[in-house]
């Protein structure tokens, strides 16, 4: 870490060291904190005349109302901060305490990104109201994370909430975490409009297990509809109640951000069927300019059918270079992989593509054929595991390999099929065969011959920079894996190497 830099794990160290020099500063606190030792931290916070960007974790230390206004007021004199990543988890926050705060962090004048983490308190509606309202006269802020985690908040207090976020008319990227507070019925995220924050151009929200029901997830689409800078969206709406009717609406109403290139939806676990993924599908369709997609279904009621339709529709999105498929948890089968592969091969410009398609009942069948069509892309992620893909599968997967000539990073992750050895030599000559290939991956499960023949022959892998292996449950014993790791100290070129 640079001079300017530092990293401090322990209260002690950060009081006698020389702070005045460092521009950057982080502090994790996470032993007991009393009275001396809140002194001690605001007279060391005072030294630090010169940091620009901080990073406090003071998480379940038991700081009460005073503590923050002391150590907000202590904030506002350091002159030189723009960036503060300040972490109150757990602490004695209410609605009192979060006014202290608010009014003390906006005196912070050159404060332009702000990233506050009030999870697990007793702040409630009004607090968060109160607090996001007085950050607002931080004119200089742009960039705005507020973390209010399991904070007590209800349906009611979102229209206060979304009134508190409209004053922040400078905000360029704000990040909203709203996870496990009860947010049901019909109204419950009405209030929370975006595009009263006129410049936004990076939104992330997450709200997950909150009942978010099909309504309400509706009416936050056409909320989000209306966020014509937006060029990139965070949105997790995990664990809820959304269905298939709910994320239509939402996703359709998403086709209005015409300026969106970065989108990275989670709807896991949201009782979604194959009407639903048909919907999702055509709505997300029509987001033509999207260039990197990150899509999460995982634990819905999806089909082979859905699968297969969902692939072929987000297809005409003719711009997307990074796709992120997670579809784990669904019994799409070895059909409905297959068709959610081959309509990759629509993806003109794919360059890096992640599937994950855990516990699927996917068999031998098909999988290997259609990822051998997908000779444009340079980085390929696969997560195949607890499915019932035998020997003759990992033969027909590994054999598609060769023939993506662009391949530079390849991943794997199939920790539950045992990989015998007439595969792993196979898998060592395929990869070999890949000239451009210089980072891999590997999570299987072997035997002893198998890895050793395995990294025998990636020697042969003519620019291989990256290497990281994982034995998982394998039978490996101590004196093996030293033999292993002295085959892989021979692989030339190697800059970085791991085994777990």
């Amino acid at each position: 870490m640079s001079q300017q830099k530092k990293q401090f794990f322990d209260l002690e160290d950060f009081v006698s060291s020389s702070l005045s020099p460092l521009k950057e500063i982080e502090l994790h606190i996470q032993q007991q904190f009393g009275p001396q030792d809140e002194s001690k931290l605001l007279q060391a916070l005072l030294n630090c005349t010169n940091v620009q960007a901080l990073k406090l974790r003071l998480s379940y230390i038991n700081i009460d109302r005073q503590g923050i206004s002391n150590l907000c007021s202590t904030l506002a004199m350091l002159s030189n901060l723009q960036k503060l990543n300040l972490n109150l988890y757990g602490n004695q926050i209410n609605v009192q305490s979060a006014s202290i705060l608010g009014s003390n962090l906006s005196e912070i004048k050159n404060l332009s990104t702000l990233q506050l983490h009030l999870g697990n308190t007793q702040i409630k509606n009004e607090g968060a109201e109160i607090l996001v309202s007085k950050l607002a006269e931080c004119s200089s802020l742009s960039n705005l994370t507020i973390n209010l985690y399991d904070s007590q908040l209800s349906s009611y207090g979102m229209q206060g909430l979304g009134a508190a976020l409209a004053k922040h008319q400078n905000l360029l990227a704000l990040t909203l975490e709203l996870d496990y507070n009860e947010l049901s019925g019909d109204e419950g995220l009405t209030g929370l409009d975006f595009s009263l924050v006129p410049k936004l151009i990076d939104l992330s929200i997450a709200i997950n297990d909150c009942k978010v029901n099909s309504k309400a997830a509706s009416n936050l689409g056409q909320s989000l509809s209306k966020c014509y800078n937006l060029s990139k969206l965070y949105l997790d709406m995990s664990i809820n109640l959304i269905g298939s009717s709910g994320a239509i609406a939402l996703c359709s109403a998403l086709a209005g951000c015409s300026n969106m290139q970065n989108l990275f939806l989670r709807l896991s676990d949201n009782q979604i069927n194959d009407e639903g993924a048909l919907g999702l599908g055509l709505a997300l369709s029509s987001c033509i300019n999207l260039t990197n997609l990150d899509l999460s279904l995982h634990k819905n009621q999806i089909s082979a059918t859905g699968a297969s339709a969902l692939g072929s529709l987000i297809a005409n999105c003719s711009s997307i270079t990074d796709l992120e498929f997670d579809l784990s948890d669904n019994q799409i089968g070895s059909s409905g992989a297959q068709g959610l592969v081959s309509a990759l091969v629509k993806y003109n410009k794919l360059q890096h593509l992640t599937l994950r398609i855990l516990r699927c009942n996917i068999c031998n069948q098909g999988l290997g054929l259609t990822l051998a069509s997908l000779i444009n892309v340079q980085k390929l992620e696969l997560h195949l595991s607890n499915n019932q893909i035998g020997s003759q599968g990992i033969l027909d997967l590994i054999s598609s390999l060769e023939k993506c000539a662009n391949l530079k990073g390849f991943n794997l992750y199939l920790k539950t099929s045992q990989i015998e050895l007439k595969v792993a030599q196979l898998l060592s000559t395929t990869l070999a065969n890949i000239k451009k290939l210089q980072t891999l991956t590997l999570s299987i499960k072997s035997n002893y011959e198998g890895f050793q023949s395995l990294c025998i022959g990636l020697k042969n892998c003519s620019n291989f920079l990256y290497f990281y292996l994982y034995f998982n449950d394998s039978d490996i014993q101590k004196d093996q894996e030293l033999k292993i790791r002295n085959s892989i100290n021979k692989i030339k070129k190697l800059v970085e190497k791991q085994v777990y």
